[in-house]
C-alpha cells in the first residue's frame, strides 16, 4: 500500500517563536503567558499517555492533545516571576490576607495544591450528529484529577458555593465545569449530542479511532486531529442555518465525500525551530483512491 501524502512545515530559525514569547514582558498578553506558566509549573513529570483521551468521544470532529509541561519547559516559561504582570499579581495577593487568597497563592507556587494534574491537557470539538442537524458545535477541555478531595478542598478555599461542590458542577463564564473522581471537564454543548463527558470506555472514545491512534505519540508537544467528514458537516449545519451563498460549495456533499478522511498534525519545537508535520489518513473508499493516485 502506498503511503498517504504528508507535509512538513518548519518555521525559520530566526523567528525563534517560543523564545520571542519569553521576551515579551511588557505587552498585554504577557499576563496570559505568566498565568499559563504558573498553571503548569510545579506539576508532576510523568510521561504516560494522558488518560483524559478516554473521555474524548469517538465522534469528535477536532481533538487537540497538548503536552503543556513539555511546551513550558522548552520555551523556558517555567519561571513566571520573570514577568512583570506576575509580580504585580503576587503583590495584589499579598495585600489580601484572606483564606481564598492564600489558596490562590499556593496554587501559583505549586499547582498540585489544587488536586489537579495540568501536565497534559486535552480539548475537543463535537458536531455533525445526524440527530442534531443545525445545532451549534460543542467543546470539551479535559483535565486529570490527582486527588479529588484535595481538588474539592481547593474549590472550598477559593469560596466556591458549597452546593456547587456537592453537585460537582459550577458555571464558568459561558461553559460548565464538572468532575468525578478521575477527571474534570470544562464543556459547553457536548451533552446536547448525547455524549457522556465522563466516558471511561476506550471502545467509545477517540482511542477507538484507528486513524487517531496510528499517528498519536505522547512525546509530541502537541497533536491535532481533524475528522474531515464531521468537519464539513459542521459547516453544512452552520451554512444551512445562515443560508449558503451562490459561490460556496455544497458542504453536505463535501462531508459525504470526505467522511472517511482525517488529518493528523504533530507540533514540536526544537533548537529554535517550530516544526509542524501533517499527514492525511484515508480509510475505506477514500483509501482506495489514495492507493490509486498516490
Amino acid at each position: 500500500m502506498k503511503k498517504s501524502p504528508n507535509f512538513t512545515v518548519i518555521f525559520p530559525n530566526r523567528a525563534k517563536i517560543l523564545q520571542t514569547y519569553t521576551k515579551m514582558k511588557t505587552i498585554n498578553f504577557s499576563t496570559i503567558i505568566a498565568l499559563c506558566s504558573v498553571v503548569i509549573y510545579g506539576c508532576s513529570t510523568k510521561s504516560a499517555a494522558p488518560p483524559q483521551l478516554v473521555a474524548v468521544p469517538e465522534q469528535a470532529t477536532v481533538v487537540l492533545s497538548l503536552n503543556a509541561k513539555q511546551i513550558i519547559d522548552k520555551a523556558e516559561l517555567n519561571r513566571p516571576d520573570q514577568y512583570q504582570s506576575y509580580s504585580l499579581l503576587q503583590r495584589e495577593l499579598d495585600n489580601d490576607p484572606s483564606e481564598s487568597t492564600e489558596a490562590l497563592k499556593n496554587f501559583l507556587k505549586d499547582t498540585r495544591t489544587s488536586g489537579l494534574n495540568l501536565d497534559h491537557i486535552v480539548a475537543y470539538v463535537v458536531a455533525g450528529d445526524d440527530n442534531t442537524k443545525g445545532g451549534a458545535p460543542g467543546f470539551g477541555i479535559v483535565f486529570l484529577i490527582d486527588d479529588v478531595k484535595t481538588f474539592e478542598a481547593f474549590l472550598k478555599n477559593i469560596d466556591l458555593d458549597p452546593d456547587d461542590i456537592a453537585n460537582r458542577s459550577f458555571e464558568f463564564f459561558y461553559a460548565k465545569m464538572q468532575w468525578n473522581d478521575r477527571i474534570a471537564v470544562l464543556s459547553k454543548g457536548v451533552t446536547d449530542y448525547g455524549i457522556d463527558i465522563f466516558n471511561d470506555e476506550k471502545s467509545q472514545s477517540v482511542l477507538a479511532n484507528e486513524s487517531f491512534r496510528s499517528e498519536y505519540s505522547k512525546s509530541d508537544d502537541a497533536y491535532l486531529f481533524v475528522d474531515y467528514g464531521n468537519f464539513f458537516t459542521v459547516f453544512a449545519d452552520m451554512v444551512g442555518s445562515a443560508g449558503r451563498l451562490a459561490y460556496m460549495p455544497d458542504m453536505s456533499t463535501l462531508a459525504e465525500l470526505y467522511k472517511e478522511l482525517s488529518l493528523a498534525v504533530k507540533f514540536n519545537a526544537e533548537k529554535g525551530e517550530f516544526v509542524a508535520t501533517g499527514k492525511l489518513l484515508p480509510a475505506g473508499k477514500v483509501a482506495k483512491l489514495f492507493e490509486k493516485f498516490y
